[in-house]
C-alpha cells in the first residue's frame, strides 16, 4: 500500500481519513507521550510506527508496528533514555540534554548495539524473537514479534491467584526449554519472575527482559547495579561476591513455580540466614504435593552447589514430579535435611574458572536493561532491592557450563528419550487439533510440524498439514480480495474527497461555474450526497458578490450621512424568493400561510409577498442562508458601479422600460415574474423594481453617523426593521417596517456567507 496515512495506528487496518478507527475503535486524538514518534513514521524504509504499547519506560519506548514489506504486525523498541536525551525539533532525531549526557547516552547506545546483536542470535519459541536491529535518528531500534496476551503475573490474577500444579509445571518447563538455549550461548537471564514471563493467548510461555544488571548512571567504571526482586532472587545475588551461573536462573524458575502453585512469594534471603533453604525450613510443606515439594526443595537451596546445576537436571525433576501425580490428595511431608551433592557442583576452594568464563560473565553483567527494558520502570518503582556490585575482575569465580555433572544412568537414556518423543508428539498433536477445530490453521500447521518432527511420516499429521495449507491459501485469497476491495474503496473515497474539496475551493473563490463542474464529478462517486446537491443548487441560485468598499448613503436625505463601508465577499440570491420556492418551505415546515395565498399560488414565478420579517428569517434559515444586512444589500444593488444612483448607472429612470410598467395604472399595484429585465453588474435581478425587500438590520435614524466601517450589522436593538427596494429606483432608498407586519409589496431575498 502506498498511502500509509489511511492506516489506523491502533490496528493497521485501512480506515481512510477518519480519526476513530471503525475496526478497533482507536482514536488518534487521544494523548500520547510527547517523546513518541508521530503516527505512521516510516523507519528503515520498512517499519511503520503505530500506537505506544504500555507506558514509556525510563530507557525507551515500545511501539506497535507494521512491516510494510511482509505486511504483518510487530513490536518496535526505541532506545530513548529520557534522563539523558529528548526529541529534536524535526520530531524524529534524538538529541542529548548536555555534553555530559551525550557521553553517557552514546556509551549506553554502544552497549545496546553490541549486546542486541548477541541477543538477536536467539531463535526459540519460548524466547522473545528479535527480527531486526538497526540504527536511525541518532539512536537504535529493536524489532521483535508482537505478542497478544499478558504477563504471568496478570495471568495468575485472571486465574484466581494460583494454578494447578500440573499447569504451573508445564509453564516452567516451557521457560526452561528457552533458557536452555540462553545458557548454551553463555548468557544468564538473572531476573526470572512472573512479570518477565509472557503468556500468549494460545498458552505459550515466553521469557522476556534480559538484563538484571545495567551500567550505573553517569559512570564508565563498569561498576554495576543489580536489580533483584525479593522472593525470586537467589542468595548469591544479595552478595558482592556471589557466584552466579545456570543455578542462579534455576533458583528463580523454581521460585516462580512455587509462586504459581501456592499464590505466595518466598521471603527475602536477608530475612533468613539459615543454611537449609526455604523448603528445608518447611515453606510449602502443607500446600505443595509431596512430588512437587521434592522437586523444588533442591532447586530452592540456599547454596548454589546444592541446586541442580543445569536446566536438564531441573527439568528432569519436574517431569518426575508430574509422573508421580497419582492423585490430587496432599500428603504430609516429613522434612529431612538433604546432603549436598558432590558431583558437578561449584567448589569454592578447589576450582578457579577459565579465562573464557570470566569474559563470559563480564559480557553477561553488561547486558543492560537497555536491551529489554519494558519493565524497568516498574522494577525501579517496585520494592525491588538494588545493591552496588564491584567491578568484575579476572580473579572472581564465574561458573562455566563445562561444570555440568554427567549422568551415569546411560541404561535408561534410550527408554527415556523414546517416552519423551511420544509425549512431545501427543502434546503438539493435541495443540494442533485445538487450533484446527477453531479455524486457526496457521497455528495448527506449526504445531503439527512439531509433532511430525517426533514421528516422521505420520499419515494423520501429513493429511492435517495438507488441509491446513489449503485453508491458509483460501484464507489468503479472501484476505487479498478484501484488501483489494478496501483499496478500491479508499481510492474512490479519496477521489470523491478531492473533487468535493476542489468544488468548495472554487465556490469560496467566487467561481460557481467551476464549482458546479467539480461537484457534479463528485456526484458520480456518491450520487445521493445531499451536500453536493445543495451546493450545486446554491451555485445556480446565487451570485458572487466580491469583497470591496463603497460610499454608502445619500446626501440631503434620510440616508445621510454618506460614509465609507468595507465588506467581505458573500453570495446573494439572483432573484427574489418566489411563490413556488416559498411553497416548498411551507410544505416542509408547516408554517403559517401568507395572506391571499391562494391568489399568490396562481403566480408561482412572482416574488412572494405578504410575509413578515419573522417569516422571511425562518425561510432563510431553512434554506441554509440568512437575510442580507442593509450595507450588503446596497453594495450588491450598485452592481460594482461607484457613486451611481441607480443599478444601471446615472441614466434617467424615465427612459427605462421598468419605469413605464412601474407607474402604469395597470400594473402599479401588483408584482411581476422575477428576472424579466436584465441583471446588474453582479448578476442580480430586480434590485430596483418588483417588490421591496426585508433586511436583517434594526432601523436606526442616526445609525449611519456611528456605524463601523467594516461589515456593519445595524443597531443592536429597535422596534422596526429595514426595508430596501424600489422607491424612485435608487440604490440607497430605504424605509422601516414593523417586523410582525406583512405587506402586499414586501418580499425578500437571501444571502449566504463564505466561510
Amino acid at each position: 500500500m502506498e498511502n500509509f496515512e489511511l492506516l489506523c495506528p491502533g490496528c493497521f487496518s485501512e480506515k481512510g481519513n477518519i480519526k476513530i478507527c471503525p475496526i478497533c475503535g482507536y482514536d488518534e486524538k487521544q494523548l500520547t507521550s510527547p517523546l513518541a514518534l508521530t503516527y505512521r513514521t516510516l523507519l528503515h524504509q520498512q517499519y511503520l510506527i503505530g500506537r505506544v504499547l504500555g507506558k514509556p519506560g525510563g530507557f525507551g519506548i515500545t511501539y506497535f508496528g507494521w512491516d510494510t514489506k511482509l505486511e504483518t504486525t510487530l513490536a518496535i523498541k526505541e532506545y530513548l533514555p529520557r534522563q539523558f536525551v529528548t526529541r529534536a525539533k524535526d520530531g524524529s532525531t534524538v538529541t542529548p540534554h548536555s555534553e555530559e549526557d551525550n557521553k553517557t547516552f552514546h556509551h549506553g547506545l554502544q552497549q545496546f548495539i553490541q549486546e542486541a546483536r548477541n541477543l538477536a542470535r536467539f531463535d526459540h519459541r519460548n524466547l522473545v524473537r528479535v527480527r531486526h536491529f538497526f540504527e536511525e535518528n541518532e539512536t537504535a531500534y529493536l524489532v521483535m514479534d508482537y505478542l497478544d496476551g499478558c504477563d504471568l503475573s496478570e495471568y495468575l490474577k485472571q486465574k484466581g491467584g494460583k494454578l494447578p500444579e500440573n499447569e504451573a509445571i508445564d509453564i516452567i518447563l516451557q521457560v526452561l526449554d528457552g533458557l536452555k538455549q540462553v545458557h548454551a550461548k553463555n548468557f544468564l537471564h538473572r531476573d526470572i519472575k512472573p512479570q518477565n514471563i509472557y503468556m500468549t493467548k494460545d498458552g505459550r510461555a515466553i521469557l522476556l527482559d534480559f538484563g538484571a544488571a545495567r551500567i550505573a548512571t553517569g559512570s564508565f567504571t563498569r561498576s554495576l547495579t543489580v536489580v533483584l526482586t525479593p522472593g525470586f532472587a537467589p542468595h548469591e545475588q544479595y552478595s558482592r561476591r556471589g557466584r552466579q551461573g545456570p543455578w542462579t536462573d534455576i533458583y528463580s524458575c523454581a521460585a516462580t513455580l512455587y509462586y504459581m502453585a501456592t499464590g505466595e512469594a518466598l521471603p527475602e534471603w536477608t530475612e533468613v540466614e539459615e543454611q537449609k533453604g526455604f523448603l528445608g525450613l518447611g515453606f510449602g510443606a502443607k500446600t505443595l504435593s509431596p512430588a512437587l515439594f521434592s522437586a523444588l526443595r533442591p532447586a530452592l537451596a540456599r547454596e548454589p552447589e546444592d541446586r541442580p546445576q543445569d536446566v536438564e537436571s531441573f527439568s528432569k525433576l519436574l517431569l518426575e514430579a508430574k509422573s508421580a501425580f497419582a492423585s490430587d490428595e496432599k500428603k504430609t511431608v516429613v522434612i529431612k535435611k538433604s546432603a549436598p551433592s558432590d558431583s558437578g557442583t561449584p567448589d569454592k576452594k578447589k576450582r578457579r574458572p577459565a579465562r573464557t568464563g570470566v569474559l563470559a560473565a563480564a559480557a553477561l553483567i553488561i547486558i543492560a536493561i537497555i536491551l529489554f527494558w519494558p519493565r524497568l520502570q516498574d522494577l525501579m518503582e517496585s520494592p525491588a532491592v538494588e545493591q552496588a556490585v564491584e567491578p568484575i575482575s579476572s580473579e572472581e569465580p564465574v561458573a562455566s557450563d563445562k561444570t555440568k555433572p554427567v549422568s551415569n544412568k546411560k541404561e535408561t537414556a534410550g527408554r527415556e528419550a523414546t517416552a519423551e518423543k511420544a509425549k512431545l508428539y501427543e502434546k503438539h498433536k493435541t495443540t494442533g487439533d485445538g487450533f484446527f477445530s477453531r479455524g486457526k490453521f496457521g497455528e495448527a500447521k506449526s504445531a503439527y510440524l512439531l509433532a511430525l518432527s517426533q514421528k516422521p511420516g505420520d499419515p494423520y499429521l501429513t493429511d492435517r498439514i495438507k488441509v491446513s495449507d489449503d485453508k491458509i491459501t483460501e484464507a489468503k485469497a479472501k484476505s487479498d480480495e478484501a484488501k483489494a476491495k478496501a483499496k478500491a474503496t479508499a481510492e474512490l473515497n479519496r477521489a470523491f474527497a478531492n473533487l468535493k474539496s476542489a468544488g468548495d475551493r472554487f465556490f469560496k473563490q467566487g467561481d460557481p461555474a467551476a464549482a458546479i463542474g467539480k461537484y457534479e464529478q463528485a456526484l458520480q462517486y456518491q450520487p445521493t450526497d445531499r451536500y453536493l446537491k445543495q451546493q450545486i443548487q446554491y451555485c445556480k441560485e446565487l451570485a458572487y458578490i466580491p469583497a470591496g468598499a463603497f460610499l454608502m448613503g445619500n446626501r440631503g436625505s434620510a440616508e445621510e450621512p454618506v460614509h465609507m463601508v468595507r465588506l467581505h465577499a458573500f453570495y446573494m440570491d439572483k432573484y427574489e424568493v418566489t411563490v413556488g420556492q416559498y411553497q416548498k418551505f411551507l410544505e416542509a415546515k408547516n408554517q403559517t400561510v401568507p395572506s391571499e395565498w391562494q391568489k399568490q399560488l396562481q403566480h408561482p414565478k412572482c416574488p412572494v409577498v405578504q410575509v413578515s420579517w419573522k417569516d422571511a428569517t425562518a425561510y432563510a434559515k431553512w434554506a441554509g442562508k440568512r437575510l442580507p444586512r442593509e450595507a450588503e444589500w446596497e453594495y450588491a444593488a450598485r452592481g460594482g458601479l461607484e457613486n451611481k444612483p441607480y443599478p444601471w448607472g446615472s441614466g434617467a429612470p424615465e427612459s427605462r422600460p421598468e419605469y413605464d410598467e412601474r407607474f402604469s395604472p395597470d400594473v402599479r399595484k401588483r408584482v411581476r415574474n422575477v428576472g424579466i429585465y436584465s441583471a446588474n453588474g453582479y448578476g442580480l435581478f430586480d434590485m430596483a423594481d418588483n417588490a421591496w425587500e426585508w433586511c436583517a438590520d434594526w432601523f436606526g435614524v442616526n445609525y449611519y453617523k456611528k456605524s463601523p466601517e467594516r461589515d456593519p450589522k445595524g443597531p443592536d436593538s429597535g422596534t422596526r426593521r429595514v426595508v430596501r427596494g424600489i422607491f424612485n429606483f435608487r440604490n440607497d432608498a430605504r424605509f422601516a417596517e414593523d417586523p410582525a407586519q406583512s405587506k402586499s409589496f414586501i418580499g425578500f431575498r437571501c444571502v449566504k456567507e463564505i466561510r
